[in-house]
């Protein structure tokens, strides 16, 4: 029987859907409803899905998200540590529209040549849970507000927070340059430094001279609840 052109578009249309669905990657739903198995095939898939749809999953979803990501194979280490994972399931119990853009940001930063940007999310995303339990209210994070200025990691009514999650101290005169611009956009508020590792001496001296005040806070500490500034 002689096969009409209509048949054979549709019967073309029926094959490409067919095709495009076997092709597809599963949803993030599909790959946490096994959480039993973990492949670093199945975290890579979530983890390509999971920035753009963070803010759309439900709470539980988030948390089996996040619990699967944590979790290494003989072969390989999970994506996220579980000190990552213990600070992005704390500051995920706040429900704030700013923390939320602020996992996304971390959960974007998923591959090893994105460490060092992840690693300063994370400690931001820790400052915030710390002020947070003291208290304080922070109104922005990670706010660009013009090229002079730069980037403000914290903001609260009254204070600036710098976040640093520095390994070393190695680039002091760009710190030196970031800060002296925050103490000037800052104008009569206070200008806070957080910092993960210890501050050199030199540092500190610099820091005093300008009225900048300062602390050497672990996120070890804040996931402890011990984390008194020093």
């Amino acid at each position: 029987m002689k096969q009409t052109p209509y048949k054979f578009f549709y019967v073309t249309l029926l094959f490409l859907f067919y095709s495009n669905s076997l092709l597809s990657d599963p949803s993030i739903s599909e790959i946490l409803r096994d959480r039993k198995s973990t492949t670093p095939d199945k975290q890579q898939l979530l983890l390509k899905q999971l920035p753009t749809s963070w803010q759309t999953l439900e709470p539980e979803k988030q948390r089996d998200a996040l619990s699967l990501l944590t979790k290494g194979t003989k072969k390989k280490k999970a994506p996220l540590s579980e000190t990552e994972g213990t600070i992005l399931q704390r500051a995920m119990l706040l429900a704030s529209p700013l923390v939320a853009r602020k996992v996304t940001a971390v959960l974007a930063h998923s591959k090893p040549k994105d460490w060092g940007y992840r690693k300063g999310h994370i400690y931001e995303l820790a400052c915030y849970l710390y002020l947070t339990s003291k208290g304080i209210k922070i109104t922005n994070i990670n706010t660009v507000y013009t090229r002079e200025y730069g980037e403000v990691d914290l903001e609260s009514d009254d204070t600036v927070f710098e976040c640093k999650n520095t390994h070393g101290w190695g680039r002091i005169k760009e710190t030196k340059r970031k800060l002296a611009k925050l103490k000037k956009f800052a104008q009569s508020r206070e200008v806070v430094l957080y910092s993960q590792t210890p501050i050199p001496d030199h540092m500190k001296t610099w820091l005093d001279k300008q009225d900048i005040d300062y602390y050497e806070l672990s996120i070890e500490n804040i996931i402890q609840g011990d984390g008194e500034e020093d």
